[in-house]
């Protein structure tokens, strides 16, 4: 038993094409799909263009096709949310509309998600289409190493928008998760603070259909924000702990400056770096105890 979200957002040139791959896929598969299409308000005609795929194909498949119409436009993540909320099954799965990735890819991950113990399973990226320009890399990469600090792992792909998981995990942690395009990593992140099990399988990346609507380095910021919001209510102690050692290295340094120059300035400040530090102590040991108790 299977739902299938698709957030959708002006995806005209392409989601025919996908509709059609999705609908070839699925119809020799036994257990019961549902398949959820929440459409984020497009300006352009993939309202259409999915009223008429479903008309279509009513009666051909016994898995069904629903579409929710968003009011406004409310994001990439909080279209999948709302997908989660309306799904009737325990295990979800996400893919985008734009043809970058291919349906069989995705049933290879149910297959391996219903066969194995684990909470789930994401589809790592590669290729040229997927590492993009310099800029890309280079965004892409930090964002990779602050994440894999945070969970304590290494992370082939961290917001690879093609992956199966359990719901349940997901909808315990709802209000962490971004309404915007870092959905994805904001996902990984929960699944792995909690110590759930995440596994990784390679995948084809194809050419997407029309423009993407990511904004590189504004959605980079929003991401390193939720990144650090997430990972600061699961382990505090994560983020405050490295800045605590580096203003007590700065106060070491500061003390034996002032002795050898015999300056009171410098003496200040290795008093101001040393109680700044054991300020941010005391606020992470807090934070820490309050976590452990939001988290039990």
């Amino acid at each position: 038993m299977l739902t299938i979200i698709v957030p959708v957002f002006n995806e005209s040139a392409g989601i025919t094409d996908f509709l059609n791959e999705l609908k070839l896929n699925l119809a020799n598969l036994s257990y019961p799909i549902e398949v959820i299409i929440v459409d984020d308000y497009s300006t352009d005609h993939s309202k259409n263009l999915i009223e008429n795929f479903i008309l279509e194909t009513k009666e051909e498949l016994n898995h069904v096709f629903h579409l929710i119409q968003n009011q406004s436009n409310l994001g990439y993540g909080a279209s999948i949310k709302k997908g989660m909320l309306h799904s009737k099954f325990k295990t979800c799965a996400i893919i985008d509309a734009d043809v970058t990735y291919s349906v069989q890819d995705l049933l290879t991950l149910v297959e391996n998600f219903q066969q194995e113990s684990t909470s789930m399973i994401v589809g790592a990226r590669s290729g040229k289409i997927y590492q993009g320009n310099l800029t890309k890399k280079i965004m892409r990469s930090v964002l990779k190493k602050i994440v894999e600090y945070m969970a304590n792992r290494r992370i082939p792909d961290i917001n690879s928008g093609i992956r199966v998981f359990d719901k349940a995990i997901a909808t315990n942690n709802l209000r962490l998760l971004s309404d915007r395009f870092s959905f994805t990593t904001s996902l990984t992140l929960v699944f792995m603070l909690n110590g759930a099990t995440v596994k990784y399988i390679p995948i084809e990346y194809r050419k997407r259909s029309g423009e993407s609507k990511v904004r590189l380095m504004g959605d980079a910021i929003k991401t390193l924000g939720l990144i650090l919001v997430v990972s600061f209510y699961f382990n505090p102690m994560k983020i405050l702990y490295p800045i605590t050692l580096l203003l007590l290295i700065l106060s070491i340094i500061m003390f034996f400056i002032s002795i050898a120059l015999q300056s009171s300035i410098f003496f200040f400040i290795s008093s101001l770096f040393l109680v700044n530090g054991m300020v941010i102590l005391a606020i992470g040991l807090c934070a820490h105890l309050i976590s452990l108790k939001l988290n039990n």
